[in-house]
């Protein structure tokens, strides 16, 4: 792989690590919403019970029964619905959770392989400095040397 096309590659993954992020946070804001309107749905039909129970020392007529036992079951069933909804959200996340971490995975493998090669760079500029130097003083030296002796 040429080098230059290294950090372009690391950008893009380093894009596709923070898309990922932000579809993860998504689908968990989404998932909380959801989570928190099942919970007030159920306070509600708590509460809506609670109700009918305390007027249970009245007389209740069958209407009202009725219609009593009628709310009880759609909401239920809503509820039922709104759970089912809120663990395909949930599962939705963990994959999102999973694409994200597979990003990050390789953003940082990446950022490891650029750094890695930057520092093998440095090493061998610093090594052909040296060998340079060497040589140039080993040149310095036996002209110096040659000139003294002729």
């Amino acid at each position: 792989m040429p080098k230059d096309k290294l950090p372009t590659l690391r950008r893009l993954a380093r894009d596709a690590e923070r898309d990922r992020a932000i579809a993860l946070e998504r689908a968990r804001q989404e998932r909380r919403n959801q989570e928190s309107q099942a919970q007030s749905l159920q306070e509600m039909l708590t509460q809506y019970r609670q109700e009918q129970v305390s007027k249970n020392g009245q007389a209740v007529s069958s209407r009202q029964l009725a219609i009593f036992q009628r709310f009880y079951g759609r909401v239920s069933n809503t509820l039922v619905g709104h759970g089912q909804h809120v663990e395909q959200l949930r599962e939705r996340e963990e994959e999102s959770e999973k694409r994200w971490q597979a990003a990050y995975r390789q953003h940082k493998a990446i950022s490891r392989l650029q750094e890695n090669r930057e520092r093998e760079q440095k090493r061998l500029t610093l090594r052909k400095e040296r060998r340079n130097s060497i040589f140039r003083r080993w040149t310095m030296l036996n002209t110096t040397d040659k000139e003294q002796g002729n």
